[in-house]
């Protein structure tokens, strides 16, 4: 097949054929980036494998095509080697977009940008001549991508990151609960009112989301068995494209080690130190793979939220999976939540990555740890307003606070305090604070209103 070929395949609109995004999920995230869509700045969409990146950019294509000249837009998936050769050099890209668009604004959409060889360079290169192409660019968020990407884009691009589906979505995409009683996760009246109708169905949709995760792809395959078959093809895609191919990890048996070791450490505190001495390897070689780790969503670090150097940790990060059911495939384990033993670190983990996925600012998230112990699962962060968060996997049936919450509260005199639970709302005075007891699917449901 020639390049022009496989053009043309890519970008059936240009020639007047049908074109559909057949099983689109409404994603959140278009909201943010459709208002970029006509600005001069590169978008650059990052995410995982298979979180969706694709499937978004086809639908802003589809926006496109009943707003401008249908020549006007240009698609080209990279995972088709035969188009590598048209981004080699970036002049021969430029001439190759004005021959089939002499003139007007031209709507480039590149995918896989980390195949292009010094992407950021190419990006550049066509942003900074002024011919009036807008670009959109996804990428599967290798270290590559991250830094020179952001390093030559500086002042020129906007990233907006791609997660897995978010439990909110997923609830939305189901339609069995109308919209408009999503509440705001503070209103524990409405919630109260709503629980008795939606509480049992929402808490088996979350288990079920916790212990899938929210792949697209696995989301929408009906039986467990394919859906763990689609986790395992995502996860060797990662280790044999990202690792292998674009990461350059040297010692590859190390990191599939270190990302086992990890997802049996989930909520705990990263002793990079240990970890070095059970892996055998240096420690600047851990420190390297867990910000690959990192970079490329698998897992994500939460930092310590501390105002006593001397009383409060203030190091040691914590870890959780960015996607509880790539975890569960590396853990070999997809039994049902009840019968875990795990239960508690994955409501934890489902709290962090559902949170994680609604915040412009990941740093407006830690967790409170003493030296002696005492310990609170999350602080949220909005300016100088702070608000400790307990999530609890255990049931429930009257308000109760455990003494390191109290420490904490007495220790910082927050003005709200947040108890997730499994089913049980109620509200409560702790001295000045006020303490809300949130069923945890209410309490990601509503983190989307924020």
């Amino acid at each position: 097949m020639s390049l022009i070929d496989s053009f043309n395949l890519q970008n059936p609109w240009r020639a007047g054929q049908p074109f559909s995004v057949d099983g689109f999920i409404d994603r959140d995230i278009l909201k943010d980036i459709v208002p970029w869509m006509y600005d001069e700045d590169v978008l650059v969409l990052l995410g995982p494998r298979q979180s969706g990146k694709t499937t978004i950019i086809k639908k802003l294509i589809k926006g496109l095509i009943n707003q401008v000249n249908n020549k006007a837009i240009f698609y080209f998936n990279l995972d088709d080697e035969i188009l590598i050769d048209l981004f080699k050099r970036p002049e021969d890209f430029i001439k190759f977009i004005r021959v089939y668009l002499p003139e007007g604004r031209a709507f480039v959409f590149i995918d896989e940008v980390q195949r292009v060889h010094e992407a950021g360079l190419f990006l550049k290169y066509i942003y900074d001549i002024g011919l009036n192409i807008k670009l959109v660019v996804s990428g599967s968020s290798s270290l590559e991508i991250t830094a020179k990407v952001k390093e030559y884009l500086t002042g020129r691009k906007k990233v907006f990151r791609v997660y897995p589906l978010s439990f909110c979505e997923i609830v939305k995409h189901k339609g069995q609960i109308p919209a408009g009683l999503f509440p705001e996760k503070t209103d524990v009246k409405k919630i109260i009112e709503h629980q008795r109708l939606f509480g049992e169905y929402l808490l088996s949709e979350l288990k079920d989301f916790i212990t899938y995760g929210g792949y697209p792809k696995v989301y929408l395959r009906k039986e467990p068995e394919k859906k763990e078959a689609e986790l395992s093809e995502i996860f060797s895609s990662y280790v044999k494209k990202d690792v292998k191919d674009y990461l350059k990890i040297e010692r590859v048996d190390v990191f599939n080690r270190l990302v086992s070791l990890l997802a049996f450490q989930i909520g705990n505190l990263v002793n990079k130190q240990e970890l070095s001495v059970s892996l055998q390897t240096a420690w600047v070689t851990i420190e390297k793979y867990l910000k690959v780790l990192d970079e490329t969503f698998v897992i994500r670090l939460l930092p310590p939220y501390y105002t006593n150097r001397r009383k409060e940790i203030t190091k040691m990060q914590k870890v959780y999976y960015m996607d509880t059911g790539l975890r569960n495939f590396i853990v070999r384990n997809f039994t049902g939540l009840n019968a875990r033993a795990d239960k508690g670190v994955l409501f934890e983990n489902i709290f962090f990555t559902e949170r994680i996925k609604q915040l412009k600012e990941p740093s407006s998230l830690g967790f409170w740890r003493t030296q002696a112990g005492a310990e609170v699962d999350f602080v949220l962060i909005d300016g100088e307003k702070i608000t400790p968060v307990e999530v609890k996997a255990t049931r429930l049936n009257r308000p109760k606070l455990t003494k390191s919450f109290k420490n904490f509260i007495d220790a910082h005199k927050p003005e709200d305090a947040i108890v997730t639970t499994i089913d049980f709302c109620s509200e409560i005075t702790y001295g000045k604070t006020a303490v809300k007891f949130i069923p945890l699917p209410w309490m990601v449901l509503g983190f989307a209103q924020k």
